[in-house]
């Protein structure tokens, strides 16, 4: 029996993880250090999360569509905007299906060097910037 080989993109802050390389499958992702896929959960309102391991200590739960997003986009989007599923569907987490919302994520911060609003506006343009940059 022949073994498939399988193309992961590797998460931008991430470096342990990584999504399967398939746009149009319900991507899947893989911690490489314990060469085994994350386990899966399912909330209430459809979105799936994983549990990512960021230290020795700690561990936080991330949506699968921004995980996925951020993969293929080769950016973080943390912090500053959610990620909108075309179809409606919170479970379909495949990268067509994805898109970055419109509105902002509340940011529990303020900046002495300028106003939130600038910070939010200039990171949205980073983030176009980097993810056409990327295709």
């Amino acid at each position: 029996m022949e073994s498939v080989k399988i193309d992961f993109i590797q998460h931008p802050l991430y470096s342990r993880y990584a999504a399967v390389n398939d746009k149009d499958t319900d991507n899947k992702i893989y911690d490489t250090l314990k060469k085994k896929f994350l386990k899966e959960y399912t909330y209430d309102n459809g979105k799936v999360r994983v549990s990512i391991k960021i230290n020795d200590y700690k561990f936080i739960l991330y949506e699968k569509g921004q995980f996925i997003y951020e993969c293929f986009t080769k950016s973080s989007i943390q912090n500053v905007r959610t990620i909108k599923h075309i179809n409606n569907n919170n479970s379909d987490n495949r990268f067509i299906n994805l898109e970055l919302n419109k509105s902002t994520r509340k940011i529990y911060y303020v900046s002495k060097k300028g106003s939130l609003e600038n910070k939010i506006n200039n990171l949205e343009k980073q983030i176009e910037e980097k993810f056409c940059a990327s295709l």
